[in-house]
């Protein structure tokens, strides 16, 4: 990267550069504002969701989810208030003529408009709430955690696209189109989507698809780039292919002069410390670097590289009345920086060990000071925090006794109080020439007129009551560190004027007047105000009836000023600067001229915008894929015990005092009390009820915990989490999952609840006993990780008493990169044929088959299944085996849930569940299923998290070990503390669940 340009002094607009150069410009005063003279204040959009640049040049954008179209810094247009929308999109060129052009979204709905401000209607629903859009072959697509939908072009409710689970797509026309699956391959299709082509081997794993005029451009996990062009032909990869831009996205700006810092962060930096220039530009300092950026266009126009050792530092500039600073401070040292021309360090504080408050003050346009001595250390904590009564964590509002006050170009003095003052410091304010005041809130209600003010050369000492009204000052409170406090000023005629956190409980800001006598009033704020945001005497303040007022000179004077351009205030005023304020999604840049009328700034400009990825304000709960429809068959039956801790019912209460372990979705284990940490001795009682066991028995069993060799001291275990492991038979074990430390895979091995792997495995995994050899599949975030157990006898099943006699491990056989994130998709494993399998499922219930290698752990050709809103249930006629299917175990969230019709007061929690099935290309089985869901007829617990000690859930059989009513057999299950309630269910069907194929 070429060094950045030198920071000139004729481009700041300063002063000229060398010896006997004039004298800088005028200091900085109330009246200054970062916007030329007489422009009004300007609102930008920090992050808009774009949507399309117009035929005329202006972007089309969501913004706090309002339509409006922007052209530069100018609003040309502002759709209606209501509704307001989470997300939108335009529809591909490609669509039919007469299609609706515009998609958005709210919450879990969907509509169409045919212009993009004009009217909506309703199209449909979706079952999650999207994360972004892409060009796809029907429609605008639109990505869902673990998957994708397709809004149609042509109208109607969101479908599937017909693709494999995948993690990157677009389409370049309505017939080519490549996706990256989350198997890792890579499936161009050229004829609409009717077939697919696999292209692994050239573009395998690439992280990120686009279109470039009429090319997919893939970018391949080594920075390479691959085209697809308009014939399907793949151009071999190479660096940089090509610079166009991409379409559906923002056309880019020019870059900027700013070497590292985007033009987000470099706003950002002037909204929470921007210095204005009088030539509408604002000093900042971000990332080692002090910049000019003109803020009638967002670019940084001039940048200098501060001295390394400033790379890490927070930076606040200032200026003085001779110079243009920068206040830095890290956790080492504190520095002060001369930027009037190329940035010199004048000045450097040691900060090591010091404790985290205030590192300078300043008052505007005249004077800088630092909270400690000239030279030497920073004092410690110990010496400032000297009250008592406070909690440990609370940031003392005491200051440093002792203020180094600069009086010229390398020239400080250093001030200190005697010790009668020493204890009740609680601000400083540097007075140009290397004077200073210091602050002093003295306990009490009263003080003698005769004690207030006490001035000692350059120093003056002016001290206040703390109770003394309008003051309540506490000792301790809230108020963040910062690295420059610009919170109070001096005038000529010693009197203080300001903003101070003056009550009880550390949350009020008030704007006050001390006289030169001391003598201390409170000035009026706006009326219902609810916040004030200061930054020196600028301020913002939010009453409680949404009206938003500004100050331009400290507090004196308050106007109405006009909130963000056609929308509610959607956050509160968070931080302002002399530059401008940052009001949720929006930044108010400049701030009204003294004296002037209400402003009512009417211009919105838009910087980053993303690509349709604004943060949801609404979330559309999860919805099913498919469900299970079940009846009543017969009574509850229930036990209980009065006033037992014990999981379930037993004969006799169970004492309250043992700390309970969470054991997957099984059970529970009771420790016994150690505090926070592991217990080495004692016993521990262990309930559980194994897994697809439809008579529901809980089973228990006591270890003692000498028998594991535990570390004494290591951390405590909140929940022994579970894998599932699919069994030869077709039914299912567990083996335990979760990171080594607190492991308790003896536990759970001596108690005959889990499979020995060796220990835990990593969490999430799930795995296929093949008879003497088990595969795991752990899906990583980025990463499908294939592992072995290997064991040279049957592995005791569920239930069983003892442990095995021989030791196992885990051995990894190989690793297939994935490009994208794989947290939201559903993998499960299993068996064909003798052969090991996995199985993917994105969020629409579209599904593929990739077969293992169980010696190199690698992946085979992705096969498709069929999708599992069309499964049926394993005792079907058209369910009876086939040689050609694979049975699969597959945990799951959300994806199968509870037919609301017929168990009245019984309903899914879409917590964890798990499920057996059968599958191919033609058809899906549920051959079990363990449901968890929540019963309001005798739950004591309502809500959807299962506390430790509860266990509720349906449990389901159709392969013929259903039990009690045949194939189609299944339990409603609820253990509590002292009870269990049984009931029998009859699930004749599955239904489609909220999203239809």
């Amino acid at each position: 990267m070429p060094s950045p340009p030198r920071l000139s002094c004729a481009v700041l607009a300063l002063a000229a550069c060398g010896a006997g150069a004039p004298a800088l410009a005028p200091p900085l005063s109330s009246s200054a504002s970062p916007l030329p003279p007489g422009a009004p204040p300007r609102y930008v959009a920090l992050a808009p969701t774009w949507i399309e640049r117009a035929a005329d040049g202006a972007d089309r954008v969501l913004v706090n989810g309002r339509r409006m179209e922007l052209r530069g810094m100018e609003m040309v247009r502002l759709g209606p208030p209501e509704p307001e929308f989470d997300g939108g999109a335009r529809v591909p060129s490609w669509a039919p003529a007469g299609a609706a052009p515009y998609r958005f979204w709210r919450g879990g709905e969907v509509y169409a408009a045919d212009t993009f401000d004009g009217e909506l209607r309703r199209v449909g629903a979706l079952p999650a709430q999207p994360r972004g859009t892409f060009d796809w072959l029907g429609g605008v697509g639109l990505v869902l955690p673990g998957g994708a939908l397709v809004a149609p072009s042509g109208g109607g409710a969101p479908a599937r696209l017909g693709a494999p689970p995948f993690v990157h797509a677009v389409a370049a026309d309505a017939r080519r189109a490549l996706v990256i699956t989350a198997l890792g391959h890579a499936r161009l299709t050229l004829d609409g989507g009717v077939s697919y082509r696999d292209v692994g081997a050239e573009l395998g794993g690439a992280v990120a698809l686009e279109v470039r005029g009429d090319d997919i451009t893939a970018v391949l996990p080594d920075g390479r780039e691959a085209r697809v062009d308009a014939g399907g032909a793949i151009t071999a990869a190479r660096a940089g292919l090509g610079h166009s831009s991409a379409r559906g996205r923002r056309p880019a700006d020019e870059p900027d002069r700013f070497p590292t810092v985007p033009t987000s962060r470099a706003l950002d930096a002037a909204l929470r410390a921007g210095v204005p220039l009088p030539d509408g530009g604002a000093v900042l300092a971000e990332d080692g670097f002090v910049a000019r950026l003109d803020l009638a266009t967002l670019r940084a126009t001039s940048v200098a590289a501060l001295d390394p050792a400033l790379a890490g530092a927070d930076c606040s500039p200032l200026r003085t009345a001779d110079a243009l600073l920068l206040a830095c401070a890290d956790h080492e040292r504190a520095s002060v920086v001369d930027v009037g021309g190329a940035p010199r360090t004048e000045r450097t504080f040691d900060l090591a060990g010091a404790p985290d408050l205030d590192r300078f003050v300043g008052v505007d346009g005249e004077a800088l000071g630092y909270l400690g001595p000239c030279d030497g250390p920073a004092p410690p904590r110990d010496e400032l925090d000297v009250f008592s009564g406070g909690e440990p964590y609370n940031a003392s509002r005491k200051r440093t006794p002792v203020f180094c006050a600069r009086a010229g170009r390398d020239a400080w003095i250093e001030h200190r109080l005697d010790p009668a003052d020493a204890t009740d410091v609680i601000a400083w304010i540097p007075r140009a020439g290397g004077g200073a005041v210091a602050l002093v809130a003295r306990w009490g209600p009263l003080l003698d007129d005769r004690e207030r003010v006490t001035v000692r050369g350059p120093l003056r000492v002016v001290r206040v009551a703390r109770s003394e009204p309008p003051f309540a000052i506490s000792p301790y409170g809230w108020e963040p560190a910062t690295v420059l406090d610009r919170a109070l000023r001096i005038g000529p005629d010693d009197a203080i004027e300001g903003w101070l956190t003056a009550t009880g409980n550390g949350v009020g800001v008030l704007a006050v007047s001390i006289d030169a006598r001391g003598h201390a009033s409170a000035l009026p704020g706006p009326p219902r105000a609810a916040a004030i945001t200061s930054a020196g005497p600028f301020a913002l303040a939010q009453a409680d009836d949404g009206k938003l007022w500004e100050t331009t000179d400290g507090g004196h004077r308050w106007i109405a000023v006009a909130p963000p351009p056609g929308a509610r205030l959607g956050a509160p005023v968070t931080e302002c600067s002399l530059a401008g304020c940052r009001l949720g999604p929006y930044a108010r840049l400049g701030w009204s001229p003294p004296g002037g009328a209400s402003a009512t700034p009417d211009a919105v400009t838009s910087i980053a915008p993303s690509i349709a990825t604004s943060p949801p304000p609404r979330h559309a709960p999860p919805r099913a894929v498919v469900r299970l429809s079940c009846a009543f068959d017969g009574a509850p039956e229930g036990q209980r015990v009065e006033g037992s801790a014990g999981f379930g019912y037993t004969r006799v209460a169970q004492p309250r005092g043992g700390v309970p372990v969470k054991i997957g979705q099984l059970g529970v284990a009771v420790m016994p009390p150690s505090g926070a940490f592991l217990p080495s001795l004692g016993d521990v009682e262990i309930g559980w009820v194994p897994p697809l066991d439809t008579s529901a028995v809980v089973r228990r069993a006591t270890v003692s915990l000498a028998r594991l060799a535990l570390v004494p001291g290591g951390p405590r275990a909140h929940e022994a989490r579970l894998g599932w492991l699919l069994t030869p038979g077709g039914g299912l074990a567990t083996f335990p999952v979760g990171p080594p430390g607190p492991c308790l895979s003896g536990l759970l091995e001596l108690a005959g609840i889990s499979r020995p792997l060796g220990g835990c495995v990593d969490d999430p995994s799930v795995g296929v006993d093949l008879g003497g050899r088990v595969i795991l599949l752990h899906a990583g975030r980025d990463a499908l990780v294939i592992s072995a157990v290997e064991v040279s006898a049957r592995l005791p099943g569920p239930g069983a008493r003892v442990g095995p006699a021989l030791p196992v491990a885990t051995r990894e056989l190989g690793v297939t990169a994935v490009g994208g994130a794989l947290a939201a998709f559903t993998f499960g494993v299993g068996a064909r044929a003798g052969a090991p399998v996995m199985v993917v499922l994105d969020r629409s219930g579209e599904a593929s088959l990739a077969a293992i290698d169980p010696e190199r752990g690698t992946l085979g050709a992705e096969e498709r299944l069929q999708t599992l809103s069309r499964a049926a249930l394993g005792s079907d006629p058209a369910c009876a085996p086939r040689a050609d299917e694979a049975t699969v175990v597959l945990p799951f969230e959300d994806l199968i849930g509870l037919g609301r019709k017929a168990l009245r007061g019984i309903a899914s929690t879409g917590g964890p569940g798990v499920a057996v099935l059968r599958w191919s290309r033609e058809r899906a089985c549920l051959d079990a299923v363990e449901l968890p869901v929540r019963d309001e007829r005798f739950d004591e617990s309502q809500g959807s998290y299962e506390p430790q000690g509860v266990l509720r859930k349906i449990i389901a059989r159709f392969d013929g070990h259903g039990g009690h009513g045949g194939k189609r057999g299944a339990t409603l299950l609820l253990v509590a503390n002292g009870s269990e309630v049984r009931q029998r269910l009859l699930c004749s069907a599955l239904v489609p669940g909220d999203l239809e194929p």
